[in-house]
């Protein structure tokens, strides 16, 4: 089994909980918080005001040590990462430390993601950037309902998109294909192969862009995960953006759940992610077309976007 695959007893009180982790397209709960991985760590990278995280006192930098009692040191992050995720309602525990602290122990109750996802803003020189959180089902209207509201601030006169999945952990795969759909015309947006033919699709692009010809940037790093790199795969493959930052996360399968006759719960991965020129997501990640590492910030500066700027605006990145 790999790390999003498990088989729960049915005398174990957690079975419920495990049949509540996140399908595909359906309903993804949130402990109200991002996740960063760092030097092989897993960190809480940003916490939402009126989330569950920071109701309960977690704060940017607590390093998280176990998920519902399972060290996160041993195993891989990206089944960590996986376990954060489940329906709105269900409980995680979490240990966490901050700084030299002693640990503690913290219970989360995942609730709805806030229906705002994306965020966005026209910088100098008429760049529009928007980042987007993370995926729900509307995320792709949302995105372009924003960028139509920029192009307007420009008088239509558009020099460039950025588009920011850094720290976005994925989410309804829905709301990325309708997003990379809004930049392409036509072509494979994304496609999945498993062991049964029930277990594969492929999504392809319908007529029609946002902002034809604007140039694209996507930023992205090792925290970038899922259905955020089928977004940033496919605008690589088909040209339409060039990708600035760090290699994604690598996370890129399907996974289906089935209640045995004893009650107990299998979940199994059955199908994998890959991108439209046949690139596999998982374990590999997306790579960037130019690598800018998060360590060159300095206080305040933000080195990945600079390049995207300067790329945009006709200059050779740093």
């Amino acid at each position: 089994l790999d790390d999003y695959s498990a088989f729960v007893p049915a005398a174990e009180p957690a079975a419920p909980k495990a049949a509540a982790g996140p399908a595909p397209g359906g309903p993804a709960g949130s402990i109200g918080a991002q996740v960063q991985v760092r030097e092989q760590r897993l960190v809480i990278s940003k916490v939402f005001t009126h989330g569950a995280a920071y109701r309960a006192g977690v704060r940017s930098g607590d390093l998280i040590l176990a998920i519902d009692g399972v060290p996160v040191r041993g195993r891989r992050l990206a089944g960590s990462v996986n376990a954060l995720g489940g329906r709105p309602g269900t409980k995680v525990e979490l240990r966490l430390r901050s700084g030299k602290l002693p640990a503690r122990d913290v219970t989360l109750v995942r609730g709805v993601p806030l229906s705002t996802s994306v965020s966005s803003k026209l910088l100098p020189a008429q760049i529009a950037y928007l980042r987007v959180n993370h995926f729900h089902a509307g995320t792709g209207e949302e995105f372009g309902e924003q960028l139509e509201t920029l192009q307007h601030e420009a008088d239509g006169k558009l020099r460039g998109i950025v588009m920011d999945l850094r720290d976005n952990p994925g989410g309804v795969v829905r709301g990325a294909t309708r997003l990379a759909d809004g930049f392409l015309d036509a072509g494979l947006v994304v496609y999945t192969r498993g062991r049964y033919p029930s277990s594969q699709f492929e999504y392809h692009a319908e007529p029609g862009q946002w902002a034809p010809g604007v140039p694209t940037a996507i930023l992205i790093n090792g925290a970038s995960a899922s259905a955020a790199e089928i977004v940033a795969g496919a605008l690589q493959d088909h040209g339409r953006a060039q990708l600035i930052g760090s290699k994604s996360f690598g996370k890129g399968t399907v996974q289906s759940s089935m209640y045995l006759e004893d009650g107990s719960l299998l979940r199994l991965t059955t199908a994998r992610y890959f991108t439209p020129s046949g690139r596999q997501i998982e374990g590999t990640g997306v790579a960037p077309d130019i690598a800018v590492s998060s360590d060159e910030n300095a206080a305040g500066q933000d080195a990945e976007l600079a390049s995207a700027l300067a790329l945009l605006a006709g200059r050779r990145p740093d």
